[in-house]
């Protein structure tokens, strides 16, 4: 079976200024039986030498066509901002040169798929194929968690160009047809939320394949002070979720005894103060070369998510390598995990309290809790059989 990828972002073996990795990694573990060929904008400005490198490793060869030509006019003259008056998303303008689609149609494709979920123009410019559209989050669903959170409250501007942007973005999935196009998501949520936004679609979610790990010997938490990562910036997707658990983390010092915390990401130096006056054991680290060398020193990796979609990189990586989850229920949605069997989800900051003092006293319990999280993710998160069932669908 032959296909031809066309995609907005470059696939990349780790989101390189994108969410590049999902394609890379279901193109990479593809079924043997399918040749693949790659169309990609570049949206993430992969350089040349390594995506030389990519071609080799995904056994495929990588055409870089052009994006659109206003679009990169309001990018070099720093006018972006008139994106705003634009009836759609800026990135839906970006199409195929009729020469590009020709040779593609020349090859004599069994399937059609679009990585991108505001690729529609693209679409539209092959008939007659069997189409998969990877979005692979429902933008819908994301400005609606967002627009409800008190991050967008703090500054008017915040929540108007949010708005703005909300409507372009329904306005744009409202469009999708509804016929001979397959959907695909690795949110199950977002789904739903899609069939809601347009109904009749035709639409999958997929398991999240992306994800790095090392083998590690038997989980066992640290003797004196349990390690707690929090991964990730302080921004619109914690902001809310962690405000929430930092004054209780500051009132129950008992805690400090048994834990020390460290944030992995920048703009936390507010919390690690305010941590540290209240006897915690704090770190930051804003950047590593190795993220999973770093992670793996860890027990616990706490993970307080108010705003997003989809699945969460991070959380896959902490739990493929060991570490017991700690998450909000947005942390954790769409990854193959159970509360209080394979991971912890908690619903407010008083139960994460009580839940963190628990721990000290029955470490065996949460170790096995660790060890169970990370065999549901290499089994069922297993990047041949995530990438088989996406293949399934042409």
């Amino acid at each position: 079976m032959k296909i031809i990828l066309i995609t907005y972002v470059t696939p990349t073996p780790d989101n390189f200024k994108a969410a590049s990795a999902l394609s890379f990694h279901l193109c990479k573990y593809r079924p043997a039986n399918v040749e693949l060929e790659i169309y990609s904008f570049n949206g993430n400005n992969v350089p040349q030498n390594v995506i030389q490198h990519i071609e080799k490793e995904l056994n495929a060869s990588i055409h870089i066509v052009p994006t659109n030509k206003y679009i990169n006019y309001l990018f070099k003259t720093h006018t972006i901002f008139l994106k705003n008056f634009l009836p759609y998303p800026f990135n839906y303008y970006n199409s195929l040169s009729p020469k590009i689609v020709e040779k593609i149609n020349n090859k004599k494709p069994d399937a059609i798929w679009v990585n991108g979920d505001f690729m529609l123009k693209v679409l539209k410019q092959f008939d007659g194929y069997k189409k998969v559209l990877t979005m692979p989050d429902c933008v819908c669903l994301y400005y609606d968690r967002l627009l409800k959170d008190s991050w967008c409250r703090q500054i008017w501007l915040k929540g108007l160009g949010n708005r703005i942007q909300a409507v372009k973005n329904k306005q744009l999935e409202k469009k999708y047809p509804t016929t001979n196009i397959i959907y695909h998501l690795v949110g199950e949520a977002d789904k739903q939320y899609l069939l809601k936004v347009n109904k009749g679609l035709d639409a999958h979610f997929i398991r999240h394949p992306h994800y790095n790990y090392t083998d590690k010997k038997q989980i066992s938490f640290s003797k004196t002070k349990i390690k707690i990562l929090i991964a990730g910036q302080y921004n619109l997707y914690m902001f809310t979720a962690f405000n929430e658990i930092l004054p209780e983390l500051c009132n129950h010092k008992e805690i400090a005894n048994n834990y020390s915390i460290t944030f992995l990401g920048k703009g936390w130096n507010f919390a690690v103060d305010k941590l540290q006056e209240a006897g915690y054991e704090t770190y930051q680290i804003d950047f590593v070369d190795v993220y999973l060398d770093e992670i793996i020193k860890y027990d616990i990796q706490l993970t307080p998510i108010s705003v997003g979609t989809g699945t969460k990189g991070k959380v896959l990586d902490a739990l493929a390598n060991g570490l017991l989850i700690i998450g909000t229920p947005y942390a954790m949605e769409n990854i193959a995990v159970e509360n209080n069997k394979s991971c912890i989800i908690y619903k407010d900051a008083k139960q994460l309290i009580s839940i963190l003092k628990e721990i000290p006293l029955q470490k065996e319990k949460y170790e096995v809790m660790a060890e169970e999280g990370r065999k549901c993710v290499l089994t069922m998160h297993d990047r041949k059989k995530v990438a088989k069932e996406l293949f399934d669908l042409f």
